[in-house]
C-alpha cells in the first residue's frame, strides 16, 4: 500500500476513470490537485473565467458522450461556475465541477471566500457532495461519476477543502467507475407493441433527442429509418445524429425553427427516442390528441405524467431502436407523407432565397442574415463541428445550416446562455482536434468571453468564429421595436467595435468582410493559419422568423 496527498489521489482516480483533460481557472485551493494532474499526465486547459472552464467541459462531454471535468477555486470561483453547471444539467450533459474551498479547521470562522458552496450547487445539479475525509476521495469520486451517468444523465459538483487535498493518505486498490453499465435489452412484448402501432400508422414521425445521442444510437436509428422510411426530426444533443443530408431527416423537431416540424401535429403515430416532452414540443400540445405515442427514454423521470403514452420503455435508447429495426421486416411505404413534409421544407428554403435576393438589391453595405447563412452553408462538411451561440443572427443560421453528423452540432440548450459559444468552441476543438470547428456568433454574445481567444492560442485549440455584427443585442432590440416601438428600444444598442482587430491583438486571425463572395476564401485562409480566428460580417437587424413569430403573438413564447 502506497501513500499520496489527497490532491494526487484525486488526480490518480480521475486518470483511472478515463478523464484525460481538465478545464480550469487557476486558484490557490486547487494547487495540490494540479500537481497530481501533471504527474498523472492529464491535460490541463486553463481558461480566462471559471464559467468558460465549465462551458468548455460541457462541449467536450457532449461530443465524447463521457463525463468531463472542470476545476474551480472556492467562493467566487465556485459561484462563477454555477451558470455553466445549470446549463449542463438542463440539457443532460455529464459535467463534473470540482471546487476547492478553505480548510475545514476554519469553517464557520469567517475565513477568506467562505460560503456554503453545496447549498448553492445542490438545486442546479443531479448530485452534489463535500469530501471531508481524505480517504473517501476515490470512493466518492467514483460514486459521483456513476450517479451522473445513470438514468437521465446530469451534472455534478464536488467540493473539497484545501487541507483534505494536502493531507497524506494511504492508497489502496479500489473499484473503478464503470462508464457504460449494461442496461439490458427491451422486452419482446414492448417491441411488438411499438411495431404494431407503427404498422397501423399512415403518418408516423420519429423525434430523436439527447438520450439517443448519449446512448450512441446513430447506427440503430439510421437503420430503422432506412428500413421503414419514417420521417424523422432531431433536437438538442441529437441534432446530426441522423445527418440532415439523410432523405428521411427533416431537421429540428421544433416548428419555431423549421416550419416542416409543424407536420408533427398531423402525425397519427409519434415515436420519441430519448427526448423529454418539454417546451420544444409545446409540452405535448404539438402532438395530435388522437396520435398514438411510443416513448423510449433513459429514465422514467423523463415521462411527463400529463402526457399520454401508448407504449413506454425505460432503458438503453439505442437498444430499443435496434430492436425495432431488427423486427421491422416487410414493406413500409410513407413516400407520400415524406414528400408532403419535404414540400414544406422546400417552400421555407425558397422563402429564404427570396429574402436574400431582396437584401442583395438593397446594397446598403450590410448583409441580410439569410445571405450570410447561405454563404456559410457550403463551408460545412462532414468533418465540421458547428457551435452556435445565442442571438437572432444565430437563429437564422440554425434554421438554414445543415447538421453534419453526430455530436457535430453544439447548441446552448434549454438555458440558452448567451456568450457560451466561445468556450464551447474550445471544448469542441479539444474533443475533435482534427475537425474544423466553426462558431456562429454575434457581437452581443461575443463580448462575454472573447478573452478566451487567448486560451485557444495558448493551448493550440484553433477555431473559426463567424461573427454577425449589427451593433445591437439583435433579438431583444427587434422585440422592443416590434412590441413597444422605437421609444422603448433601450439597453439594446452596442458600438461598432472592430472585434476582428481585438482578436488580432490577442494573437489570432481577424478579418472584416466587405463582400460575401470572399467568405469561402477568407475562411480557408483562417483555417490554414492554424490560429483562433474571427471573421466579422456586417449584418442588418432583420428579425429572424422565430423573433417575428414572437412579435406576431404579442410577445408570448
Amino acid at each position: 500500500m502506497s501513500s499520496a496527498t489527497g490532491g494526487t489521489l484525486l488526480a490518480r482516480t480521475l486518470d483511472e476513470c478515463g478523464i484525460d483533460i481538465v478545464f480550469t481557472l487557476c486558484g490557490n485551493h486547487l494547487l495540490p490537485i494540479y500537481r497530481g494532474l501533471v504527474d498523472s499526465g492529464i491535460r490541463i486547459v486553463d481558461t480566462r473565467t471559471e464559467a468558460s472552464a465549465v462551458f468548455a467541459a460541457d462541449a467536450y462531454a457532449r461530443i465524447t458522450r463521457t463525463p468531463a471535468v472542470a476545476m474551480v477555486t472556492g467562493g467566487p470561483g465556485h459561484t462563477n461556475a454555477l451558470t455553466g453547471l445549470a446549463t449542463a444539467q438542463a440539457i443532460g450533459s455529464p459535467v463534473l465541477v470540482i471546487s476547492g474551498e478553505a480548510e475545514m479547521a476554519l469553517r464557520g470562522r469567517g475565513s477568506l471566500q467562505e460560503m456554503d458552496q453545496l447549498a448553492c450547487a445542490r438545486p442546479l445539479v443531479k448530485t452534489a457532495d463535500r469530501i471531508d475525509v481524505p480517504e473517501h476521495i476515490g470512493r466518492k469520486l467514483n460514486d459521483t461519476l456513476t450517479t451522473m451517468m445513470q438514468g437521465r444523465v446530469g451534472a455534478a459538483c464536488l467540493t473539497i477543502p484545501a487541507d483534505v487535498l494536502e493531507a497524506t493518505v494511504a492508497v489502496a486498490d479500489m473499484d473503478s467507475y464503470t462508464p457504460s453499465p449494461d442496461r439490458g435489452a427491451p422486452g419482446k412484448d414492448t417491441v411488438a407493441a411499438a411495431l404494431g402501432l407503427l404498422r397501423q400508422a399512415e403518418r408516423p414521425v420519429v423525434i430523436v433527442g439527447t438520450g439517443a445521442h448519449l446512448d450512441a444510437a446513430e447506427e440503430a436509428v439510421s437503420l430503422l429509418l432506412k428500413r421503414c422510411g419514417f420521417p424523422a426530426f432531431t433536437v438538442d444533443m441529437a441534432r446530426g445524429l441522423v445527418p440532415d443530408a439523410d432523405p428521411n431527416c427533416f431537421g429540428y423537431a421544433d416548428p419555431a425553427v423549421h416550419r416542416q416540424a409543424g407536420h408533427i401535429a398531423e402525425s397519427d403515430c409519434v415515436l420519441i427516442l430519448g427526448k423529454n416532452i418539454d417546451f420544444r414540443l409545446l409540452y405535448g400540445d404539438l402532438l395530435a390528441p388522437t396520435a398514438t405515442v411510443i416513448h423510449a427514454a433513459r429514465s422514467a423521470c423523463e415521462f411527463d405524467p400529463a402526457v399520454r403514452r401508448d407504449v413506454q420503455y425505460v432503458g438503453d435508447v439505442a437498444a430499443f431502436a435496434a430492436a425495432l429495426a431488427a423486427e421491422a421486416d416487410g414493406d413500409w411505404d410513407f413516400e407520400g407523407w415524406r414528400n408532403r413534409i419535404a414540400g414544406t421544407r422546400d417552400a421555407e428554403l425558397s422563402g429564404y432565397a427570396a429574402m436574400r435576393s431582396e437584401a442583395a438589391a438593397a446594397g446598403d453595405g450590410r448583409f441580410h442574415p439569410a445571405e450570410v447563412a447561405a454563404a456559410i452553408a457550403p463551408l460545412v462538411d462532414p468533418d465540421t463541428t458547428l457551435v452556435f451561440d445565442a442571438g437572432d443572427f444565430v437563429q437564422w443560421n440554425r434554421s438554414m445550416l445543415p447538421a453534419p453528423g453526430p455530436g457535430r452540432w453544439i447548441r446552448l440548450g434549454p438555458m440558452s446562455c448567451c456568450g457560451a459559444g466561445t468556450p464551447f468552441a474550445l471544448g469542441a476543438k479539444a474533443a475533435r482536434p482534427d475537425d474544423n470547428v466553426l462558431l456562429i456568433t454575434a457581437d452581443g454574445g461575443f463580448g462575454y468571453y472573447m478573452a478566451d481567444f487567448d486560451t485557444a492560442l495558448r493551448h493550440d485549440l484553433p477555431f473559426v468564429a463567424i461573427l454577425g455584427h449589427n451593433q445591437s443585442w439583435g433579438l431583444e432590440r427587434s422585440l422592443q421595436l416590434g412590441l413597444y416601438g422605437e421609444e422603448y428600444a433601450v439597453a439594446s444598442s452596442l458600438l461598432d467595435t472592430p472585434y476582428h482587430e481585438v482578436v488580432r491583438a490577442l494573437g489570432g486571425f481577424g478579418r472584416r468582410l466587405e463582400s460575401l463572395d470572399d467568405l469561402a476564401s477568407v475562411y480557408r485562409e483562417a483555417v490554414s493559419s492554424g490560429l483562433p480566428a474571427c471573421i466579422e460580417v456586417p449584418i442588418s437587424q432583420a428579425p429572424s422568423p422565430l423573433t417575428s413569430s414572437v412579435i406576431e403573438r404579442g410577445g408570448t413564447h
